[in-house]
């Protein structure tokens, strides 16, 4: 179909759409994979991105008359940063720690913790006027949320704090 000179392909808008939403999607993934070392997974991912990239960008680049074209491959780039943050909140790989600074005694929040299975480290602390109760844990990122929830049902006053682990070694993970 054309209109004022301009080819209008609609389906192949949608496929190239849909072409960057994938590439996208896995660009992201690859990229948290290298931030967790996983660097054989990384490339091979890698390598379906980039062919599916190229597949998208020569259909564009052959049919620059189709303005559909280049609203959906900007489109799709857009919509593919959305779907890898999703994917790589659903896979929730690596380790994180958790740091729970709670204001009130920590012995019971530390055993319910430790019952649920997780690995708990307690450590006396002194916070801005008071003596405070910090407990560390570190876990699977996966069970982060679960962990929290328990923390916040427990302990509704406690700080926490959650950060990234690059690598751990020994200890106790659940």
């Amino acid at each position: 179909m054309t209109l004022l000179g301009m080819h209008l392909d609609l389906a192949g808008a949608l496929l190239i759409f849909c072409l960057r939403l994938a590439d996208v999607t896995l660009g992201t993934v690859r990229t948290v994979l290298v931030m967790r070392g996983v660097r054989f997974v990384a490339a091979l991912v890698g390598f379906f991105e980039i062919i599916i990239w190229v597949v998208a960008i020569s259909r564009v680049m052959a049919h620059l008359d189709n303005v559909f074209n280049i609203i959906a491959y900007a489109g799709g780039y857009s919509c593919g940063i959305l779907m890898g943050i999703f994917v790589e909140e659903r896979l929730a790989l690596g380790i994180t720690v958790v740091n729970i600074v709670a204001p009130e005694d920590d012995e019971h929040l530390a055993a319910v913790l430790r019952k649920a299975g997780f690995g708990v480290t307690r450590l006396e602390a002194f916070g801005m006027h008071d003596e405070m109760h910090f407990l560390r844990v570190v876990l699977p990122r996966r069970k982060v949320n679960s962990l929290v929830r328990l923390c916040k049902k427990l302990s509704p006053k406690s700080f926490l704090t959650i950060e990234d682990v690059r690598s751990a070694h020994g200890g106790y993970l659940p």
